[in-house]
């Protein structure tokens, strides 16, 4: 929900180059792409030197490879700070995903005019390895918004949608994808033990949709629901949050039935039963 945070270093699901061509890949085309997979996750842009420490490459082959990609379109130069970022090309591309993929065309006609009426910022996200990526994101005008944007990532433990996506799969399956504990701590009530996070989920089967309180960004309330396709897999979910001081816990059943019910129209119209 939030804010965005700046990468440090290569986060842990993100694949290397020496990954990428195992099969036989491009070597130099590979670390082009970790490269724009890398500095996707970095919004005010990064220098040369420091993106090769990041990325454990060579000073002079991570200068060739950028200005390639800038020579392209994929990626641009700020002149004041000499910083590169994500290009138009970039998210042209990005635009094209989006553009051909059917849950972004269902979704937006559903969660407006939810979101809106029960005034609740609202997002649909995607499982990526061990995060959750927000692919879209609906805000209402209420008088507190919970702002975030297109892109934001955030850890499978620390949000509703996380759970509401895993609640599916078997209490082993979880903790092997979750990885060892103690889990990354974000905030006073992020879940860090295996444990704890299972009883969420088993709570999110029994009623429906899972909740979140404040565990990757203090102060916001999150509940989140599956959203299914024509074979009944969970392949994303939509969560609608508001300011944990503004919400009172005997109102979470009211909070939750749109967001089910929007997520269940969701699905309906991608073919789930």
């Amino acid at each position: 929900m939030a804010t965005s945070r700046k990468q440090a270093a290569v986060a842990p699901d993100e694949p290397r180059a020496s990954d990428m061509i195992k099969g036989g890949g491009n070597q130099s085309l590979a670390r082009g792409l970790q490269i724009l997979g890398h500095l996707g996750r970095d919004n005010e842009g990064i220098g040369v030197r420091d993106l090769a420490r990041q990325l454990d490459l060579s000073p002079s082959i991570t200068h060739r490879l950028v200005k390639t990609l800038t020579e392209f379109g994929f990626l641009e130069q700020d002149a004041a700070t000499q910083r590169y970022r994500i290009g138009h090309r970039a998210f042209e591309v990005g635009n094209t995903y989006l553009k051909y993929n059917s849950l972004e065309t269902v979704a937006p006609a559903i969660v407006k005019p939810m979101a809106q009426e029960h005034q609740m910022n609202a997002f649909i996200g995607v499982m990526r390895g061990r995060h959750i990526i927000y692919t879209m994101v609906f805000t209402s005008s209420a008088p507190v918004a919970v702002t975030s944007a297109p892109g934001t990532r955030a850890p499978l433990h620390t949000l509703a949608q996380g759970k509401a996506i895993l609640a599916d799969q078997p209490d082993d399956a979880i903790l092997e994808l979750l990885g060892p504990e103690p889990y990354a701590q974000f905030t006073p009530t992020t879940i860090t033990r295996g444990a704890d996070f299972l009883r969420d989920v088993a709570e999110c089967r029994r009623r429906g949709y899972a909740t979140g309180d404040g565990e990757f960004v203090p102060g916001v309330f999150n509940v989140g629901a599956a959203i299914r396709d024509r074979s009944g897999a969970a392949i994303a979910a939509l969560s609608g949050s508001v300011p944990r001081h503004l919400h009172r816990l005997s109102d979470t059943p009211k909070l939750a039935r749109p967001i089910v019910e929007a997520a269940q129209k969701i699905s309906r119209a991608l073919g789930a039963p």
